[in-house]
Order: C-alpha cells, then sequence, then structure tokens
C-alpha cells in the first residue's frame, strides 16, 4: 500500500489500495492508460512528420513499411512505460468530514465500543487531569487524547478507519502525527511518576495495603504490594522488514540477514521466538501500577532490572522505619529484605507445613501483576488492545515504548475515575483507590 507521501504508483499497488474506492482506483488506472495513449498518439504522428519531411528533402529516401512499423513500436513502448505510472488522488477518508471532532455526534454505544470510555464527560474528566494546553499538539487535547484511546483501544484499527470513527477530514498522516506527539509528550513528562510514584509508599497507604493482604490470606505479613515483569510483542523482521530487505542477489541477502538478525537480537525472546520488550511493573491491592519501569531488551533477567532501577534503595528510602514492609515476586527475583517469593521446591529439604501453605498462597499470588494487566474488560491490554499488536509496533517507526507508558498512566486515571478495579474487588475493596484529582495533582 502506498504511503500518503508518494504521490505516483504503478497500477498494481493503486488497484491493491484499499483506502480508495473501487471506482476511484479503476478511474486513476484509466487516466493513466489515456495519458499513455495520448503520448503514444503523439510519438505517431511525429515520427510520421519526420519521415515526411525526410522524403521531401531526399528524393532517393523512401518510406517503407519497416519504419512505419518502427514508429508504432516506439509509440506502443512509449504507451506503455506511461501507463505504469499513476499518479495518486488526494486521499479523503471522510468525504463530508470537519476540521474537529464533532463530540454530540457520537453514540453512548460508540464511546463504550471504539474508545472505552464512558461519555464525553469522562473525556474531558481525563483530558483536564492531564494538565495539557491545546497549544501543545497540532489538535485540541480533548481530541488528541480521543484519537490515542480509538487507536489502541480495540486490535487492528489503522488510520483511515480511525478518522471514520472521529468523523474528521483529517488525513493519516495528521492521524499518525497526532498520536505520536500525544504518546510522547505523556510519556515524557510523567516518566518519573510512572517510574515510582512514592506517594503510595507510605503511611497510611502501607498500613492498608498490608491490612487488605493479610485480610485476604492471613499468612501474608507485611506484603504491601506485587513485583513482576510484562512483555510488550513487536513487530518481527519476519513481519515487513525481512520481506522489504531480502531482495537482489545472494550477496545483498546475506547482509541484509546479518544486519537484521544484529539489530533483533536484544529484543528476541528464546521462549517464544518472537521479538519483546520486557517492562517492570509494581501493583498494590487496589489495582494501581504505582512503579512501571522499562523497556529493556527480553534478554535482560528482572533481577538485574531490580538492581538497575534501585527498587530496593527506593523502598528503603520511603520505608526508612518500615523494615516489616515488602514486595512479593517470583523465584526470578533475589530475596531480600524488600522483596521477597515463595521457597524454590527441593527434594532434599523437606518444608514444614506453615511453610509449605505459605509457599502455595505466594505461587497463588504472583499472578496479580498479570491480572492487573490483562484483566478484562478493566486491565491494561484490554482497555488498550493495540499495544499488544504487534504487526503495527515496528521499533524506529513508532514510538511503542511510549504507547505502552502512555498506556499504563491512562489506565491508572481510567480506575480512579470508576473506582473500581479487579485487584481492588478481590482483596475486598479494603485499600481506598484515590480519586482522579488525587491522583493526578495539577502539573501546568
Amino acid at each position: 500500500m502506498a504511503r500518503p507521501r508518494i504521490q505516483y504508483v504503478t497500477p498494481q499497488r493503486m488497484l491493491r489500495d484499499k483506502r480508495y474506492s473501487a471506482a476511484a482506483r479503476r478511474k486513476a488506472v484509466a487516466e493513466a492508460d489515456h495519458r499513455g495513449k495520448i503520448l503514444g498518439l503523439r510519438v505517431v504522428v511525429i515520427g510520421f512528420i519526420v519521415l515526411r519531411r525526410r522524403e521531401l528533402r531526399d528524393p532517393s529516401f523512401h518510406v517503407t513499411w519497416g519504419d512505419l512499423i518502427d514508429v508504432c513500436r516506439r509509440a506502443v513502448y512509449v504507451h506503455d512505460v506511461a501507463a505504469q505510472v499513476v499518479l495518486r488522488p488526494a486521499l479523503t477518508v471522510v468525504p463530508n468530514g470537519t476540521p474537529h471532532v464533532d463530540f454530540t455526534a457520537i453514540s453512548p454505544n460508540v464511546w463504550q465500543r471504539d474508545f472505552g470510555l464512558t461519555g464525553y464527560e469522562q473525556l474531558k474528566r481525563l483530558a483536564s487531569a492531564l494538565a495539557f494546553t491545546d497549544k501543545d499538539f497540532i489538535v485540541p487535547v480533548e481530541e488528541a487524547l480521543l484519537a490515542f484511546m480509538g487507536l489502541m483501544h480495540r486490535p487492528g484499527r489503522v488510520s483511515n478507519e480511525l478518522l471514520r470513527r472521529l468523523g474528521v477530514s483529517w488525513d493519516p498522516s495528521k492521524a499518525s502525527k497526532v498520536v505520536n506527539k500525544f504518546a510522547t509528550a505523556v510519556a515524557s513528562k510523567f516518566q518519573q511518576q510512572l517510574e515510582f510514584d512514592g506517594r503510595y509508599f507510605k503511611a497510611p497507604w502501607l498500613e492498608q495495603a498490608a491490612a487488605a493482604t493479610r485480610a485476604k490470606h492471613r499468612l501474608t505479613q507485611g506484603i504491601i504490594g506485587f513485583v513482576d515483569g510484562t512483555a510488550q510483542l513487536l513487530c518481527s523482521k519476519g513481519q515487513g522488514q525481512q520481506n522489504a530487505a531480502l531482495s537482489g542477489n545472494q550477496d545483498v541477502r546475506a547482509c541484509c540477514l546479518l544486519l537484521l538478525s544484529t539489530v533483533f537480537r536484544p529484543f528476541t525472546c528464546s521462549l517464544h521466538q518472537s521479538h519483546v520488550l520486557d517492562y517492570q511493573g509494581v501493583v498494590l491491592p487496589n489495582g494501581l501500577i504505582t512503579s512501571f519501569c522499562g523497556p529493556w531488551a527480553s534478554a535482560v533477567h528482572e533481577s538485574r532490572v531490580v538492581a538497575e532501577k534501585n527498587l530496593v534503595a527506593r523502598l528503603d528510602a520511603a520505608l526508612p522505619d518500615e523494615p516489616q514492609y515488602k514486595l512479593l515476586g517470583d523465584l526470578a527475583y533475589t530475596r531480600s529484605d524488600r522483596v521477597t517469593h515463595a521457597s524454590p521446591s527441593s527434594k532434599r529439604k523437606k518444608k514444614t507445613q506453615k511453610q509449605g501453605a505459605m509457599d502455595r498462597v505466594y505461587k497463588s499470588l504472583q499472578v496479580i501483576v498479570e491480572f492487573a494487566f490483562g484483566a478484562s474488560g478493566h486491565g491494561v491490554t484490554s482497555r488498550f488492545q493495540g499495544v499488544t499488536q504487534a504487526p503495527q509496533l515496528r521499533m524506529r517507526h513508532r514510538p511503542v515504548e511510549c504507547y505502552m507508558m502512555t498506556a499504563i498512566l491512562l489506565s491508572n486515571m481510567l480506575v480512579c475515575d470508576e473506582q473500581t478495579s479487579p485487584v481492588a474487588a478481590y482483596y475486598g475493596n479494603r485499600l481506598r483507590i484515590p480519586t482522579l484529582q488525587e491522583y493526578m495533582p495539577n502539573r501546568n
């Protein structure tokens, strides 16, 4: 499919461009063929004139059938070449679209189905809490936020389909710029808050968090949250980059394969043989993701992530007088004063009945982070399914890590605005969910 900035394409490529109607595609190809016929006719006329003048100047020269056939052959060649150059018409996705989104034209069902929101009032609350101004983007903040929600909420969303949902007269290039600029601005502005939100690692939040986990499982003494890693699938070199590079002779193919394997090796997961970015998240019993770090190449171990981001040191600094509070992780993390996990299984060392019961509880709670990410209708990857659509996430073409960071922040904001979360419901809503105003202080 031709990119918006490409003005001339081949007939075959034009006929495959689904952004245009079938009639528009056939018309563009027919116009190119018509231009080729006109150029071919001009070649014939000019050729006949040249032959006739030569015949008049030189009495010994006579026009033969071979000369006429040669002129016609040249005319056919010019026609064939000209017909292979199709002028791509201007793309208008929404014929009667408006420069700005008409929010009143969006029905309640469309709000929930296409954007994952309850309505315009919720959109205004979220946009106001982000504390951006309309000058920060090429469109108003509310429209930029709605474009991101529309592109990421449902899988397989492409720009022209998004524009039809919004009902605007933008072209796909502008829609892409709006979404990418919004994601980059949000990730840059709230990066420190996302990496470690120290407000929720202080009393009375920790006391309520420990009480919530203890009320659910009496063996979880001092557990205030859960730490684990999550992965974001990327577009692999077999889904576009490799096909574009593997053209030409064998030497070129070998060099391209070597280059692609060198570029993408750090992001290759040996378990699933796919390209991924790894992140680390900390989830509290109310469902808030209070620490989200990354991305890292998939080859980086989770214990190294904890060390690089100084998670233990940050917890010690936030809890200097509270040594009993800890995070629960899995066996990939090194056990320390702030991170604990179930004891590894061993045939040589028998566990006591209490230790065995505690390990079973710990192992059952290791999925809390993934539950916060993947819970149907409420998890991050459920609200923003676009961040997991690997064919659309091409590194060095799109800010894929900013997509994930923005989705995390907006997911937390939606939890605070709706005051509900599957994780909070699992713990009986014993740990209060902050309001949207509490979670998003004014950052103007």
